[in-house]
């Protein structure tokens, strides 16, 4: 059964974008198995978990115009728009890095959500590159 969709690494680590059994969506024009940039915009390390705030490079494109003959690039800067919450949620979107026996992982968004006082800003974020995809059970 397809559990939720989200944004997989190499090295076990995963982003959720939509749990939702047996049913999970990927965003508009998102493909699975489309390579994806992630920044960890922020993270919270205490003794029971560890969670890193993301944003996802979500659609990428040239500052564009239009004339008679149609768009045209005005210049090579790229505007950016980013996914920064789960689908049909306020919870960010987040990597947990690591739990304790006695916490779940998805207590660790929760936790960002109730207290962002507490996340560190990152500055010069840490790129990552994913991919999107389905966990299936």
């Amino acid at each position: 059964m397809r559990l939720y969709s989200g944004i997989f690494f190499d090295n076990g680590l995963h982003i959720t974008y939509h749990f939702d059994p047996p049913h999970p969506y990927l965003p508009e024009e998102v493909n699975e198995g489309d390579e994806v940039t992630v920044d960890i915009i922020g993270i919270v390390l205490k003794k029971e978990f560890g969670v890193a705030q993301c944003r996802v490079g979500y659609k990428w494109f040239y500052d564009v115009d239009v004339d008679e003959d149609g768009p045209f690039k005005v210049d090579d800067s790229v505007s950016h728009k980013y996914l920064r919450h789960q689908k049909d949620s306020d919870v960010p979107l987040h990597m947990t890095l690591y739990t304790d026996k006695n916490t779940r992982p998805v207590e660790t968004g929760r936790y960002l959500k109730k207290y962002p006082e507490e996340i560190l800003e990152m500055y010069g974020y840490a790129t990552l590159i994913g991919k999107w995809g389905y966990f299936d059970k």
